[in-house]
Formats: structure tokens, sequence, C-alpha cells
């Protein structure tokens, strides 16, 4: 078992793949499929959509046991389309990574993700 570092890494990037119609935390699959010691928030965060993906990724979050779909988001991602960056305004104050639930009708759906902190 590989020791958990004190502070979190300072930069993490990469693809993660969306699993279908399925809500599941951004972070979660970061930690999953990119690196287990990502932070949950930072100074600057940015996600957007494979151009290959075959429809839109959903962001948001689970609302009074309402689950993140198609029809109940925040924003949307669609393949190729521009991406969003989310920054902290204030120092002390972060990104919203380890709150933000994704949800893709299509399965493989692809996120490109970008963390500094």
């Amino acid at each position: 078992m590989m020791p958990t570092p004190s502070t979190p890494c300072p930069y993490v990037s990469g693809t993660i793949t969306v699993p279908a119609d399925k809500p599941v935390g951004v972070l979660e699959l970061i930690h999953q499929q990119l690196n287990p010691n990502a932070p949950g928030t930072g100074v600057e965060f940015r996600i957007s959509a494979d151009p290959s993906n075959s429809g839109p990724v959903f962001l948001g979050q689970i609302y009074d046991a309402i689950p993140l779909s198609c029809t109940n988001y925040g924003a949307s991602l669609s393949p190729g389309g521009p991406e969003r960056i989310y920054r902290a305004s204030f120092p002390g104050t972060g990104t919203p990574q380890g709150m933000m639930q994704v949800y893709s009708e299509a399965g493989g759906a692809k996120l490109h993700v970008e963390i500094i902190t």
C-alpha cells in the first residue's frame, strides 16, 4: 500500500470516462482513473467533453434526492464544445470538483480535466 501524502498533488490532469446512465462524482472518477491523491478543491478546475462523445455530458449535483439526469442538471458539456473553467475567487475558497457530479446517457463519454491547487 502506497502512503498518502500529507499535501495534495499540485497538478492533476487527464481523461476520465463517464459510465452510462448513472450519476457519478467527478472526484470519484478522478481518484479511480487518474490520481487517488487528487484534491477535492483547488485554485482552478477545467473540464471539457471529448469531440468523439456521442452526446452531451451533464454537470450538477443531487438536490433534494432528485438524481442528476438529462432533465435535471446545472450545465452541459457538448462534444468538442467549450470547456468550463472554475476559479477560486478569494483566498481560502476553492473550486467545486469535490461536489460535482456528471451524467451521460451514452456509455464511455470522455471528459478532459485539469486541477491546479
